[in-house]
């Protein structure tokens, strides 16, 4: 069984691969699967993982995964984490393979043996604990999902006491000093002195300094930046901004991780020194293109025509509807073509994603990476060794927020100084600690504020306290002594 990603128009018809047949055609595949789980193949999106059997002894079992990762998706689960899932999924079902059950056979010694190879077995099949962690949370998941589903009667267990000793690894983040030459000297082309290198080579770097720009002050994850409508972003000069440098810009729920909506800031100079020039300059040269070249012709009958109605309403006039912007999935996102009014024709109009390709096609989350790629060995070149993904600076903005917020709030509790220390040691930890970490938590989406608490490790205020903590502890003891 292996893992593919393609659109689903493409397995319309068979995939062949040296005489084997791979994929079989869509309405054969229908055909083939079992009734109760036909509905939830995961055919509609561009860029679904799906896993395909090599013979027809794993139907069962790939359609199971395939239809577990579509309720993933269902689930606000973003593509990268989809994909992980099937990754995951399709080497344990090998494993089951070899011995000849399907995964909804699968029993707890199975699994126990399973971990046994990819945690104590040779060292090519071995995995960190981080990794097995991953993988076991995607077989619990799995099963979970099998046993609401009725597909198994009986769910094996995928917890194992040894496994509780393991712990994520450290956050992945940078200084916003760091960030700057990242910034600067990876993605504008500028030298390390500040002054322009002329041998730099990159048709978009407003874009790419703009996203990463974006990602380092909202805190949005890779598939929800790269998600956004160019009219969702309030420009510099709306009353989003009247008489503030930030405003609170809401995230609609289709987009963002566990589908709810929420609010997170955007500064008004970001607008003004990083979106707007993208969108004047390289964004509408991508827009020339795309009415020049291919792009409006090979609109087919997927893409969704409209124009904007009142407010940020999207009168789509080959559907006969009127929707919100924030109703709209991420697929129905990447096919909207927006045009001036309904009289308009295709030529004019243009794909209403924010983020563009040179050519004016969407840009794809995955391809984000590589252009994080191109920017660290273009820093590497300069003696600026660092490592810098999309997430990174997501956790930037965290440890970054978290820090400045617990500084104000300390400001703010000036007033207790005056009082006992016993009576005012709890409201101060309350609201040090207890406000900033609330609203770190709502910028991000965390459910849980403990996912949150794992940046207060990375606050140097934080730090300092544990210092003096130390320091107090270790002058107690040598008075016992």
């Amino acid at each position: 069984m292996d893992l593919y990603f393609f659109d689903w128009h493409a397995a319309t018809a068979p995939i062949f691969l040296d005489g084997i047949e791979l994929v079989p055609g869509f309405s054969e595949y229908l055909r083939s699967a079992q009734p109760h789980l036909k509905p939830s193949l995961p055919f509609h999106e561009s860029g679904m993982p799906i896993a395909v059997a090599r013979d027809q002894n794993g139907v069962s079992s790939e359609t199971a995964i395939n239809c577990f990762l579509r309720y993933l998706r269902s689930d606000g689960v973003s593509l990268k984490t989809v994909a992980d899932y099937g990754r995951d999924l399709v080497v344990f079902a090998r494993f089951m393979d070899q011995m000849e059950k399907g995964l909804l056979e699968a029993t707890t010694e199975d699994i126990k043996l399973y971990r046994s190879v990819r945690r104590d077995g040779d060292l090519n099949h071995r995995l960190q604990a981080t990794s097995w962690q991953r993988s076991r949370t995607s077989m619990s998941r799995f099963y979970d999902w099998a046993l609401d589903n009725k597909h198994i009667s009986l769910r094996p267990s995928t917890n194992f006491r040894r496994d509780r000793l393991s712990h994520k690894g450290d956050i992945k983040m940078i200084s916003l000093e760091c960030y700057l030459m990242f910034r600067n000297v990876g993605l504008l082309g500028t030298l390390p002195n500040g002054t322009r290198d002329h041998n730099f080579r990159n048709r978009t770097p407003l874009r790419d300094a703009a996203f990463a720009e974006l990602l380092v002050t909202t805190g949005l994850r890779l598939e929800e930046a790269s998600s956004l409508l160019k009219l969702e972003l309030p420009d510099s000069s709306s009353h989003a901004f009247a008489n503030r440098r930030i405003s609170e810009t809401v995230i609609p729920s289709p987009i963002t991780k566990g589908r709810r909506t929420r609010a997170v800031p955007f500064p008004r100079r970001v607008a003004l020194q990083f979106i707007e020039p993208y969108i004047r300059e390289e964004r509408s040269i991508a827009v020339a293109r795309w009415r020049a070249g291919s792009g409006a012709r090979q609109a087919n009958s997927e893409a969704l025509i409209g124009c904007l109605a009142d407010g940020d309403r999207i009168h789509l006039y080959n559907q006969h509807l009127t929707i919100p912007a924030s109703k709209l999935s991420i697929s129905e996102r990447k096919r909207l073509i927006l045009v001036p009014d309904k009289h308009s024709p295709l030529e004019d109009g243009e794909p209403a994603l924010l983020w563009l390709q040179q050519d004016g096609t969407p840009m794809a989350p995955t391809a984000w990476q590589s252009v994080f790629n191109r920017a660290e060995a273009r820093c590497k070149k300069h003696d600026l060794r660092m490592e810098v993904g999309p997430h990174t600076l997501c956790h930037t903005f965290a440890v970054y927020w978290l820090s400045h917020l617990i500084k104000a709030e300390v400001g703010q509790l000036e007033p207790f100084a005056k009082l006992k220390r016993d009576d005012r040691q709890r409201d101060l930890y309350l609201r040090l600690v207890g406000d900033p970490l609330r609203q770190i938590q709502k910028w991000l989406g965390h459910s849980s504020s403990t996912t949150t608490e794992r940046y207060l490790l990375y606050i140097d205020e934080v730090k300092e306290r544990i210092e003096i903590a130390a320091e107090f502890f270790d002058n107690l003891l040598s008075q016992k002594s």
